[in-house]
């Protein structure tokens, strides 16, 4: 890989800890307000999904 596109790689995956982190803290607190649990599964789907919406918008920012 060149330089550009681990710059947008790496802004991608940063994105997406970020995101599934609040998400999953988000929802852990609100279980407590009566969410169903989040299972495990669950949680690299997330990742993957917001991963993707990420890059999709880090490679529209870098062009």
């Amino acid at each position: 890989m060149d330089e550009l596109q681990r710059r947008v790689q790496l802004d991608a995956i940063a994105i997406s800890f970020l995101g599934t982190a609040l998400i999953t803290f988000g929802w852990g607190f609100g279980e407590s307000a009566g969410l169903p649990p989040l299972r495990a599964f669950a949680v690299w789907p997330i990742m993957g999904g917001i991963w993707g919406i990420s890059l999709i918008f880090t490679s529209w920012k870098y062009r």
